[in-house]
């Protein structure tokens, strides 16, 4: 905190980032990150390296963020009901979304847009992990649908939308992978992928191609699955792939928890230790390496810049890290690694915290860790 003129307390740097809350990293600029840490919308400014922020207008725990056109966002809150609303940190304006009477579950786990923006997706959680869609233009609940016939153990963990019909949508999750079609008012339909769905595999990711009918899907074993509506047309080893590449690659954690489609291919994390930068043709060229992994160190989001310049993650362990392509030194050169912009965060909520301002030192410690960071040098 620092004192303006008027010696007013000014808020002025945030540690910290809430990687519990799902879609909760993106860009609101070309160099600009955006994340939650409490309260607070953090824009941080990767050139200049400093912060600003946007209060959240929501008092309720947010578990889910989507990131619209103009920086507009989805804010999913818990409660008694859960709840949506359409904020825009430009003006402070937001706009709740009808509650589904139907939704049995608190809170939502995944939220987003449609690409054009017609459509907002929520997937409800447990006990019913109940899907709901609404109509922007029309300003209306289009459609509630409830999963039948779900495998013990279950559960649903996101969303895609195709970006050439937004009534298609596939979703993913632990021993869970169906296609949702929305055929008129107030119906949608159902195709489950049983078969696939009794493998036992966790599909943690969809991607929609440049194709009305193909997506893919990154699943628990290290494997990219492509589908053509619901038929399995090739299945991709990134884990074979990463070893063309590195001698040594981690097998203990083989998850393909996130999928991004870019202009020439696409990229995707792998386990604990990396992200696979892939061309059209999944051919394997470039390995994006997190520094110092570990077994908490799993790749939970992936976005970049609407240039394409920008990529970052954040991991598991609460670390926010970014690569650009500015960082290139030789075209030839088949890895490199991402820089850290925020570093370990606790997991488990903090019980106690202290500052020694002689020396910049802030300590802080949950049930399970200690940190301890120096301002002086951040």
């Amino acid at each position: 905190m620092t004192k303006d003129n008027g010696n007013v307390l000014k808020l002025s740097a945030i540690f910290g980032f809430q990687q519990a809350v799902r879609g909760g990293l993106g860009f609101s600029g070309p160099n600009t990150l955006f994340h939650l840490a409490g309260r607070m919308g953090v824009h941080y400014k990767l050139k200049a390296k400093y912060q600003q922020f946007t209060p959240l207008p929501e008092e309720n725990e947010v578990t889910a963020v989507g990131f619209g056109a103009n920086n507009v966002l989805i804010l999913a809150t818990k409660g008694k009901k859960a709840s949506i609303v359409i904020f825009d940190p430009k003006t402070n304006q937001k706009r709740n979304l009808k509650r589904p009477e139907k939704i049995v579950s608190n809170h939502y786990v995944w939220v987003s847009f449609s690409e054009d923006c017609d459509r907002v997706g929520g997937q409800g959680g447990a006990p019913d992990w109940a899907f709901a869609l609404w109509h922007m233009e029309k300003k209306r609940l289009e459609a509630v649908i409830h999963p039948f016939r779900m495998e013990p153990n279950a559960k649903v963990y996101k969303f895609g939308f195709c970006p050439f019909d937004s009534s298609r949508i596939f979703v993913v999750g632990r021993y869970f992978l169906r296609l949702y079609r929305c055929k008129d008012e107030q119906r949608m339909i159902e195709i489950a992928l049983h078969d696939h769905e009794r493998t036992e595999r966790t599909f943690h990711c969809v991607a929609w191609m440049r194709s009305p009918d193909r997506a893919m899907i990154g699943t628990s074993d290290g494997n990219i699955l492509i589908f053509q509506n619901i038929t399995l047309l090739r299945e991709v080893s990134v884990t074979k792939e990463l070893t063309r590449i590195q001698r040594s690659v981690n097998v203990e954690d083989k998850n393909v928890t996130c999928i991004l489609l870019t202009s020439d291919g696409l990229m995707c994390s792998h386990g604990t230790t990396s992200v696979l930068c892939f061309k059209e043709d999944f051919k394997l060229h470039k390995v994006l390496n997190i520094p110092q992994s570990s077994r908490e160190s799993r790749v939970v989001q992936l976005a970049m810049n609407l240039q394409e310049s920008i990529f970052t993650v954040a991991t598991r362990d609460g670390r926010i890290m970014y690569y650009s392509l500015a960082f290139r030194s030789d075209e030839k050169d088949c890895e490199d690694d991402f820089r850290v912009v925020q570093d370990y965060q606790h997991t488990r909520a903090v019980i106690c915290a202290d500052t020694i301002r002689s020396v910049s030192l802030q300590v802080a410690c949950s049930d399970t860790t200690i940190t301890i960071r120096d301002f002086s040098s951040r």
